[in-house]
């Protein structure tokens, strides 16, 4: 996994024709990572946003860019935006989050414990949505909890943890 961070912004211009064709050529790089090295590219982009409601050549840069690269979000915007500290956070817990297996180790728990429940952002599974490992040491998310983490929209996942009896739980534990 690579991840670009960038404005979009070209730096460079082709002295010999004088025009602007980054994009087209870091797009064509990171193509060639992707399909000889299987190396999938993040864009996370500080983009320019254009005043007109069309994409600007920076927001279209980073787009040929997400595509290129094998990450392209669904929607008009391809990239992980970047522009504020909140969005920085978001899109790099994506970004992590779209790379994962979806199996979450579970903190050491006390002997009387079980896992009663997952949650992702607060909303209970189903108890066919997740599996606990055998030994009690991970949680493996099913496939469509998986996919809603993998797309960046879930901020947090816990376990309810019941101790002794049925009755009994426990504050969540925090998984992600």
């Amino acid at each position: 996994m690579l991840v670009l961070i960038t404005d979009g912004v070209p730096r460079c211009i082709d002295p010999t024709t004088s025009r602007v064709d980054q994009p087209e050529r870091i797009g064509a790089l990171l193509t060639k990572i992707r399909e000889e090295l299987n190396v999938n590219t993040f864009v996370l982009g500080l983009a320019v946003a254009s005043t007109d409601g069309m994409p600007s050549f920076f927001e279209q840069a980073l787009n040929t860019f997400a595509e290129a690269g094998g990450t392209a979000l669904p929607g008009e915007q391809k990239y992980y935006p970047g522009n504020a500290p909140e969005d920085l956070e978001t899109a790099l817990r994506g970004i992590t989050l779209s790379a994962t297996n979806c199996v979450f180790d579970l903190p050491e728990l006390p002997s009387a414990a079980r896992v009663n429940s997952i949650e992702l952002d607060g909303t209970v599974l189903s108890d066919e949505d997740w599996v606990l490992a055998s030994d009690g040491t991970q949680v493996q998310l099913g496939s469509a909890p998986c996919a809603d983490v993998r797309s960046g929209s879930v901020v947090s996942i816990r376990a309810r943890v019941e101790c002794g009896a049925p009755s009994t739980p426990t504050d969540p534990v925090e998984l992600f």
